[in-house]
């Protein structure tokens, strides 16, 4: 029978240290404060500073947050608006029609001429110095002298 081969075995070695920051784990708080932030519309970059993360990061671990944050604030808000109109606050059901039911105040305005009649219009097309040379001597006829009846 032939010799069995001997099989040396080696000897396991200490995990490597791979270097480099840890992993990040978010706490609860962390989560809660990038909801927050994301309802009253910080910027992504602000939350990166308050946090001491970089952007990739904030998507990474809190893409549920940022997402529904501003959604969650929504709901809250205008559930009280909808809620006080209801209620008889008449500036939250204004509000409430005007921004969620397209209703809108308009006003008319008129306009017209002297005492009520047609606006003056004047044709500004034509050669300003003869438009000025017409308008001096109407100015002219208007001032000057009448003549006196039973004059010298």
């Amino acid at each position: 029978m032939p010799a069995r081969p001997t099989i040396k075995f080696k000897k396991k070695r200490p995990p490597k240290d791979k270097g480099g920051r840890p992993s990040f784990k978010p706490t609860d708080q962390q989560r809660r404060d990038v909801l927050q932030y994301a309802a009253v519309g910080i910027g992504q970059d602000e939350m990166c500073v308050a946090l001491g993360i970089s952007l990739p990061t904030l998507h990474k671990y809190f893409r549920t947050e940022l997402d529904t944050g501003a959604i969650k604030a929504n709901a809250v808000i205008g559930g009280s608006i909808f809620n006080a109109g209801r209620n008889g606050n008449m500036q939250a059901a204004i509000f409430w029609a005007k921004t969620r039911m397209g209703w809108k105040e308009t006003n008319v305005q008129e306009v017209t001429g002297k005492d009520g009649g047609p606006i003056q219009t004047e044709d500004v097309t034509a050669d300003p110095a003869s438009i000025i040379a017409e308008r001096l001597a109407q100015l002219a006829a208007a001032h000057a002298p009448k003549d006196q009846e039973g004059g010298s």
